[in-house]
């Protein structure tokens, strides 16, 4: 997610550490893409956003990698359009989660950005998962104005106006922390999220990197 979100980043980002992974790689490729520069100084990644040029990545390029949809996101929040042309709003999209539940919840935001409906299928797994990921999203992003229901094993999400909205709960659980905090982004609103550090589980740094990108973040300890 981090590779994403340099996207939003006004200067030069450097990740420290970073492993030479094929998802690496292949988020590489796709900020290459997209017109950013992003080469390695030794065991660093750095990586300038500042010539991004174009706002869509080819269907070759998003099937390297299977959670290139955390991309779109940060596209999104950073431009919604190709510079320099009329916007282009983002299709709706059918995505099976049978073999990625872990990917509901970042989805369930996409899916408030993107035009007309869109549709999760398989998604009964995320009642398995460290929340009932589906119900607590739609719950969640409902304070918020975001239309998500639940039928069976579907999720249907709709185009939204997201607005501040009251306290929002993370559930204990990190993925919806953070999925929460991407979609007040993309929608420029500031938001309350209570049980924030819940994502100490699987991204400790996540509030401090996104501070780091640019976004206003307050802890709240106590």
């Amino acid at each position: 997610p981090i590779l994403a979100a340099t996207l939003l980043a006004r200067g030069p980002v450097e990740l420290l550490g970073c492993p030479r992974l094929r998802d690496v790689d292949a988020s590489v490729r796709i900020l290459r893409h997209l017109g950013c520069d992003a080469r390695w100084e030794g065991s660093s990644l750095v990586v300038d956003t500042a010539g991004l040029n174009r706002c869509e990545i080819s269907d070759i390029l998003m099937r390297e990698m299977r959670s290139s949809a955390i991309f779109l996101g940060a596209i999104l929040a950073r431009c919604g359009h190709v510079p320099g042309q009329p916007p282009r709003p983002l299709a709706p999209f059918v995505a099976d989660l049978g073999d990625c539940p872990d990917l509901g919840p970042i989805l369930m935001t996409l899916g408030l950005f993107c035009q007309g409906e869109s549709r999760l299928l398989n998604a009964g797994r995320l009642r398995l998962k460290e929340s009932d990921r589906g119900t607590a999203m739609a719950q969640e992003l409902g304070k918020l104005g975001g239309q998500a229901s639940l039928a069976g094993d579907e999720i249907r999400i709709r185009q939204s106006r997201l607005r501040p909205g009251p306290a929002l709960s993370s559930h204990g659980d990190h993925r919806i922390a953070m999925a929460l905090a991407v979609a007040a982004l993309g929608a420029r609103i500031p938001a309350d999220i209570q049980g924030a550090e819940a994502v100490e589980k699987s991204y400790p740094d996540f509030w401090k990197d996104l501070a780091a990108i640019g976004a206003r973040v307050e802890l709240c300890h106590g």
